[in-house]
């Protein structure tokens, strides 16, 4: 299977050296070497960058950087998508969970079926107008099934 990795050490208002980046980790403990000896063909795409929270809640939504999440959903949808387009299966590690409306964009996108298996510490099922943070790693859960503000639920058409 040929694997195409991507870091996205992205961790809600976390700023540097605060965020925690599980790709690096599993760099250093030759996790991709372990697929690699199992077969796999990998290919490590590096670190998302470029992204960091302001803790700036949108007027309109009540949602803490809507435009960020945006913007950064649509730069994932657009990585994954290549990704796909090449067909690998891409492996995201990482990351904070607003990360899910931007992957499972680009498979909507492609008309893709895909699973999601989600382990969290926390519901992430609230709304914008429930989230007692406003934080979307509060709702993806919520906006992946259509509940929330148009411009995110229907970031795929």
């Amino acid at each position: 299977m040929r694997i195409e990795i991507l870091g996205t050490p992205f961790n809600g208002l976390g700023t540097f050296p605060d965020i925690e980046n599980p790709a690096e980790g599993l760099r250093h403990a030759n996790f991709m070497s372990l697929l690699e000896a199992s077969g796999h063909i990998v290919t490590d795409l590096g670190d998302l960058s470029g992204f960091q929270c302001r803790d700036i809640r949108d007027d309109e939504t009540g949602i803490n950087d809507f435009d960020l999440w945006i913007n950064l959903s649509l730069e994932l949808s657009k990585i994954v998508g290549v990704m796909l387009d090449r067909q690998a299966f891409p492996l995201l590690l990482g990351g904070d969970c607003r990360m899910l409306i931007g992957i499972l964009t680009a498979f909507a996108q492609r008309e893709t079926e895909v699973g999601l298996v989600f382990l969290d510490g926390h519901a992430d099922f609230h709304s914008p107008e429930t989230s007692p943070s406003g934080d979307p790693a509060d709702m993806e859960l919520a906006i992946l099934t259509g509940g929330g503000p148009d411009r995110i639920t229907r970031i795929a058409d």
